[in-house]
């Protein structure tokens, strides 16, 4: 299946996966753009061209729609709006300096919090904020940058409860009303399985 989708992916697709250095990241990127394509056939009778903002950010060309891709280990979050830009982030939960991370790229307001949890909190804290840090770093236009992520958090992002166990997510929105999400899950082996998540919750 993903040789298929790579295969039938428009040229600038094709130039850009080729710029990849893992497997994983070019099914990654395939899954992210397929999904997101059926998702904009499905609901709003599309056929979508997915172009790149200097950003990095996905575009799709010649609409007024604002859509944004995540992915993280195996599996893929995406989401369009009609009314304002979005941005998502999902993350797989993993063991990490976390740290390291968070003094690098967190407020120092956040630092401080950081340093007074206990062990067996760290991971969880780390990773529901930084999916909301990338959240709104995408949904700014600005893309993720350093400056970006070390602003302290507003209320803003919100955590998208997936029910994929082992990852966070989050979404932030500038438009009005809700948003369309889909989650998928990506297999191993050149094949992908999607589950469509349409009632996923924020949280």
């Amino acid at each position: 299946m993903i040789d298929r989708w790579r295969a039938d992916a428009p040229t600038t697709e094709q130039a850009r996966i080729t710029r990849f250095q893992s497997a994983n990241r070019v099914r990654q990127y395939i899954a992210g753009r397929q999904l997101l394509r059926s998702l904009l056939r499905h609901q709003q009778g599309i056929d979508p061209i997915i172009e790149t903002e200097e950003s990095g950010a996905p575009r799709i060309a010649g609409s007024n729609l604002f859509c944004s891709i995540s992915h993280s280990g195996s599996a893929v979050l995406v989401a369009y709006s009609q009314t304002g830009r979005i941005g998502v982030d999902i993350e797989m939960l993993r063991e990490r300096d976390y740290l390291k991370l968070v003094e690098h790229y967190f407020h120092a307001s956040e630092i401080s919090a950081f340093n007074k949890l206990p062990e067996s909190a760290r991971q969880q804290w780390f990773y529901e904020r930084w999916v909301r840090k990338e959240a709104h770093a995408k949904a700014s236009g600005e893309g993720i940058t350093l400056r970006g992520l070390r602003k302290q958090l507003t209320e803003e992002s919100r955590l998208v409860r997936l029910g994929i166990p082992g990852y966070a997510a989050a979404i932030m929105h500038r438009g009005t009303g809700q948003p369309t999400l889909l989650a998928g899950c990506v297999c191993g082996e050149g094949k992908l399985r999607f589950s469509f998540l349409s009632g996923a919750k924020q949280g």
